[in-house]
C-alpha cells in the first residue's frame, strides 16, 4: 500500500490539467479519470472492510464536489463518462483520493487475522453470496491499485514523448525513457509470429501477445 501510494504521489508530480485530461487514443482513459476511480475503490474498499461508517465518496461530499452521480464508481464505464469527465482540478481529484486513502489505511490495519474470512454480504450488491473474504479485498486493493498507478506512469510517458516534454528524474520512469515506452507500444502492434521470448531494444525479453491485442487496451483495462 505504501509503495504503490508513493509512487502514484511520485507519478502526479507537475501533472498540469492538459496533460490529465489527455487520451492516448480516443478510447483511451486518461489520467484524471484513473485517478479518480483509484479513489473511488480505495473508499468503497475502506468501507468494505469496515462494515459500517461512513465513507469519503458520499458522507465526505466528494461526489458533490465533484459533481459526478455518487452511484458511479468507473467500474464498467464506457468511453463517453471519460470523455464528459466533469471540469474539476487535478488538486480536487488528488484530494479525493488522498482523502479516501485515510479512510482506507486505518480499515486494513484493523483487520485482524481472525477476521480474514469474514465477509460482508449484508452490504455486496447484486449478489451477497458472492461477497468477498476480507483476505480477498485486502489483496485486490493494491493489485488492482498498483496497475491503475502503471497506466498513469505510461500515459505521462507517453505524453512526454508525443509533445517533446522531459518527464524528469523525479517522476516515475527513473529507468525507462518514453522512448522505450514507446518502442514497446510499436512491439505490440505487430503480430506474435514466435512466442518464443526475443532480446529486443532495453528491455530483456520480447512481450509476445495475441495478434488481437491491440495498445489502446492497456489504457482501458479497469
Amino acid at each position: 500500500m505504501d509503495d504503490y501510494g508513493s509512487q502514484l504521489t511520485c507519478a502526479l508530480q507537475d501533472l498540469s490539467l492538459e496533460e490529465a485530461r489527455w487520451m492516448p487514443t480516443p478510447k483511451s482513459n486518461h489520467v484524471l479519470w484513473i485517478l479518480w476511480h483509484m479513489g473511488r475503490m480505495e473508499d468503497m474498499w475502506g468501507w468494505y472492510l469496515r462494515g459500517e461508517g461512513d465513507s469519503a465518496w458520499i458522507e465526505g461530499g466528494w461526489a458533490d464536489r465533484l459533481g459526478i452521480d455518487p452511484s458511479r464508481s468507473g467500474s464498467g464505464d464506457t468511453i463517453e463518462p471519460v470523455q464528459n469527465f466533469p471540469d474539476v482540478t487535478v488538486e480536487e481529484v488528488t484530494a479525493y483520493w488522498q482523502a479516501s486513502r485515510e479512510l482506507l489505511i486505518p480499515s486494513i490495519e484493523g483487520v485482524t487475522v481472525d477476521r480474514l474470512d469474514e465477509t460482508r454480504p449484508e452490504i455486496w450488491p447484486g449478489a451477497p453470496d458472492t461477497a468477498p473474504t476480507l483476505l480477498w479485498a485486502l489483496g485486490r486493493i493494491p493489485v488492482e491499485n498498483g496497475q491503475h498507478t502503471g497506466q498513469i506512469a505510461c500515459i505521462r510517458g507517453l505524453y512526454a514523448a508525443k509533445f517533446r516534454q522531459g518527464f524528469g528524474r523525479r517522476q516515475f520512469f527513473r529507468r525507462t525513457s518514453s522512448t522505450v515506452i514507446l518502442n514497446l507500444i510499436q512491439d505490440l502492434r505487430q503480430p506474435a509470429t514466435n512466442p518464443t521470448p526475443q532480446p529486443t531494444r532495453h528491455w530483456q525479453e520480447k512481450v509476445a501477445l495475441p495478434p488481437t491485442c491491440h495498445p489502446e487496451f492497456i489504457f482501458r483495462i479497469y
